[in-house]
């Protein structure tokens, strides 16, 4: 049930997309970016984010990590503070063990695109850099923190079937 409703919420976007403002490059690096989400084995639901023996990074790049708040196929994302502007950002990073040279190229794609993207339903790219990990360099960017659940949560919640999920 949930890979038939990540399909329909994907095939949403790739509609809405289709209809917006923007280039058709840019419109092109987004369906790819969606179409990849497919390809994973890991988990989109957050599942798995207290695994035991995973240890919480003290800090990715300038930024002090707090809290795992979720996993997906391609990375990892962390509630963390920023000292200036003092703020919470949530800090993406590439999954340990995942690194090749088109997971780095998806992932280079993936904020260079979100930092050109401008909607309200879009967080804003802050940052992006490379940190050094157990793994060795680690691409990284930080991202505005929307506060709230996750947004399949709140569908459930609500008691919405597949059709108005998709919408939403």
């Amino acid at each position: 049930a949930a890979s038939t409703l990540c399909r329909r919420v994907l095939f949403r976007s790739q509609s809405v997309l289709a209809a917006s403002p923007y280039p058709a490059d840019v419109i092109a690096e987004v369906e790819e970016l969606l179409a990849h989400h497919d390809d994973q084995d890991a988990p989109l639901d957050g599942h798995g984010l207290d695994m035991p023996g995973s240890i919480l990074p003290e800090t990715i790049g300038r930024y002090r990590i707090k809290k795992r708040i979720g996993l997906g196929g391609m990375g990892v994302v962390y509630l963390a503070d920023q000292d200036h502007p003092r703020r919470e950002v949530a800090v993406k990073v590439v999954r340990p063990g995942l690194v090749s040279p088109e997971l780095l190229k998806r992932f280079d794609l993936e904020a260079a695109l979100l930092g050109r993207l401008q909607h309200p339903g879009i967080a804003q790219i802050y940052d992006a850099g490379t940190y050094q990990s157990d793994a060795g360099p680690t691409p990284y960017f930080a991202m505005e923190y929307v506060n709230g659940s996750p947004l399949v949560d709140h569908a459930t919640d609500q008691g919405l079937n597949a059709p108005r999920h998709a919408r939403l």
